[in-house]
């Protein structure tokens, strides 16, 4: 009978004895899926590094730069300023905001019409608004704000770059605080399976020390806890994949008008499938890791005997 066969023998029996342990067994599963559940959620808001993408909040806060232009710039000079800014190295986009439309949008903000209307003129200027690249450096930003003061038709910078910079460095501790996280709830996941396994060595500790003078292989004894562990980390894993796709959704309906008002991405309200399926052969490759050094320890400590 080659091990193939032997494998599948030893699922088939670990996954009929996690039905005749339903207890046990719902309450092992409970705290794994609270494990990967929750680090799953954790990778998905760090963002999936292989696919290459931001980190929510950090690099996602945007620096938005307004140019306000003198009065009378004409709209030929107005299109080759904007065209030298879109030019830019670290420049994003840019957006022409007419002083009629920023009229009415401060109108509209303020909720009165009929407000502004006393003014007898429109007091608010031509504004160009600019959005530099999220991973831009500080020295560039400072740079590029210094050659735009010091164009004759802009008559003043707006900037939020200092409260950007800011928040670039809470998110930078917010990451890897969250890194930690995942780290020890990975950890967490993988001392549940490895205190399982171990409770059953202990309850079987005659049978096996039995079978072992019979001459059985240390292989044979290992493979069914080998196996039970793993099933273990797997079914775990997948009730987690489930629990996190409902903390995603959760926490998106949350945030998501925030982040709106704030301008930075909407967290993610799903687990993309290449992360859940990474997580579960991480899940799987710790539980036949840690039922394999479980089973070895307590072999080791019985043929000392």
């Amino acid at each position: 009978m080659n091990a193939v066969v032997f494998w599948i023998r030893a699922y088939g029996g670990a996954l009929a004895q996690l039905w005749r342990e339903p207890l046990a067994s719902l309450f092992n599963l409970l705290a794994l899926a609270c494990a990967f559940g929750l680090g799953l959620a954790a990778v998905v808001w760090l963002g999936d590094a292989s696919l290459g993408r931001s980190v929510p909040g950090a690099g996602r806060f945007a620096p938005e730069v307004t140019l306000v232009l003198r009065g009378g710039t004409g709209e030929a000079a107005r299109n080759a300023l904007e065209r030298a800014v879109r030019a830019d190295a670290g420049v994003e986009r840019v957006r022409f905001v007419s002083r009629e439309a920023a009229l009415e949008r401060l109108s509209r903000d303020l909720g009165e019409p009929h407000l502004l209307e006393g003014l007898g003129g429109n007091p608010l200027p031509d504004a160009l608004v600019v959005t530099l690249a999220a991973d831009l450096p500080a020295a560039r930003t400072d740079q590029l704000l210094k050659r735009w003061r010091a164009r004759g038709d802009v008559d003043e910078v707006l900037a939020d770059r200092e409260m950007v910079e800011r928040m670039r460095h809470v998110s930078g501790t917010l990451r890897l605080m969250a890194q930690g996280v995942v780290v020890l709830l990975l950890t967490s996941g993988a001392v549940v399976v490895f205190n399982t396994i171990r409770l059953q060595l202990a309850g079987r500790q005659q049978e096996i020390e039995l079978i072992r003078l019979l001459g059985a292989s240390a292989a044979f004894v290992r493979r069914p806890f080998v196996a039970r562990g793993t099933l273990l980390a797997l079914l775990g894993a997948g009730l987690g994949w489930g629990l996190a796709e409902l903390l995603l959704q959760r926490v998106a309906g949350w945030v998501g008008p925030l982040a709106t008002v704030w301008g930075i991405d909407t967290p993610p309200a799903s687990v993309p499938p290449q992360t859940g399926l990474a997580v579960l052969g991480i899940a799987l490759l710790l539980g036949w890791i840690t039922a394999w050094l479980g089973v070895r320890q307590h072999l080791a400590t019985t043929d000392r005997r």
